[in-house]
């Protein structure tokens, strides 16, 4: 068994469990493929990688008809490039203007809600788009900039209209956003088709290689989520979700109002489960625990000393785009906008994740309880 952790080609035996720094780098930028495929593969996905970032090879007539490329990678280039149109417009505007990002964001906001929108009462910049500058660029931004393009007399007109040479009509964008499409066809989006990991189905169950880009290894942060628990108090580092580095050690310490609590952390090393993590007392009656050599997400559970049940107590977090829900009985769970209209009501009796939209949301429990949560 070779191993090349610096760069290079890295074999291993499908019977045998990944070690824990394999574990990481197979989640950075590496390519693995079967040691039966691999002069087939690693020429294929060379080609591959050259042909997104030729325009010779890869021209916009190939990306219209979805070559290489699945539907979702097409429409979120589009996405993209949307973007890029009304941020290069943005920052256009902070050239003339002067502006930094936030005060020019600050401007914008004032306009939508005070100039424009203020007299509905539905309509508030943050709630709307909830700090998620994607659609704050996207969807109020050119808002805000059709209102004022019908309103000559306007303060901010010459500057974030006649000078920007802005016009809303939606050919106009299109075009805008088609042009955008075609300059970063093989530069942008080549590099990220390119920069695709090749997994291929066969390789699962055989022996495999892994290829290591040269340079460092690459940063995995985990996270730990520590949920409230009665007559449990959090005295570091804090409540809800923490970071930590993989493989790197998490600690963090407690008070309990009543006798200690068993902590436990389920999670795999090299194959082995563990479960309890024991904590230290010191002479102000904390607690102080630590998790050796974190390698997935955690979420921690309170078991009570004398009796080997969890502690009856839900706990809410957002993580990767989704809400997680964990409750060890049955409640219902009501989930709000920032605006007060009810996105999603489901019942919940285990662990549950909610696909949401970026955003702060508030979580209504059954029992009343209420946590604010924001998706990002």
């Amino acid at each position: 068994m070779m191993r090349s952790f610096d760069g290079g080609w890295n074999w291993h035996p499908a019977d045998s469990p990944l070690t824990d720094v394999e574990r990481d780098l197979l989640q950075g930028d590496s390519v693995r493929i079967c040691l039966r495929q691999l002069d087939k593969a690693v020429g294929w996905a060379a080609y591959q990688k050259e042909v997104f970032m030729d325009p010779e090879r890869y021209t916009w007539e190939d990306y219209l008809g979805h070559k290489g490329i699945t539907n979702k990678e097409f429409d979120k280039y589009d996405e993209d490039c949307q973007y890029t149109y009304w941020n290069e417009l943005f920052n256009k505007i902070k050239k003339i203007t002067g502006l930094n990002d936030h005060d020019l964001r600050d401007s914008i906001k004032k306009l939508y809600d005070n100039d424009y929108f203020g007299t509905l009462a539905t309509i508030d910049w943050d709630h709307d788009y909830g700090m998620d500058d994607k659609r704050e660029k996207t969807e109020g931004f050119p808002a805000v900039l059709g209102e004022l393009e019908a309103d000559p007399t306007h303060r901010f007109y010459n500057q974030y209209i006649v000078q920007t040479g802005f016009d809303s009509d939606q050919r106009v964008i299109t075009a805008g956003i088609k042009k955008i499409k075609k300059r970063d066809l093989n530069t942008v989006f080549g590099k990220q088709m390119a920069a695709r990991t090749v997994v291929p189905d066969w390789c699962r169950n055989e022996p495999y290689c892994f290829y290591v880009s040269k340079g460092a290894v690459p940063v995995i942060e985990r996270t730990v989520f520590i949920p409230r628990v009665e007559g449990v108090t959090v005295l570091s580092p804090e409540l809800g979700q923490n970071s930590v580095r993989s493989q790197k050690d998490f600690t963090f310490r407690l008070k309990y109002a009543g006798k200690p609590m068993k902590v436990i952390a389920k999670r795999m090393i090299d194959g082995r489960v563990i479960g309890e993590v024991t904590g230290t007392p010191n002479a102000d009656g904390e607690y102080e625990y630590v998790i050796r050599r974190v390698m997935q997400d955690i979420t921690l559970e309170f078991t009570s000393a004398d009796a080997n049940t969890l502690v009856d107590q839900p706990s809410v977090w957002a993580y990767g785009g989704t809400l997680r829900i964990r409750s060890p009985k049955e409640t219902t769970v009501r989930i709000y906008s920032a605006a007060g209209l009810l996105v999603k009501q489901v019942a919940v009796h285990g662990d549950t994740t909610v696909p949401l939209a970026a955003g702060l949301y508030m979580v209504v429990l059954s029992d009343g309880t209420t946590h604010k949560v924001i998706v990002q």
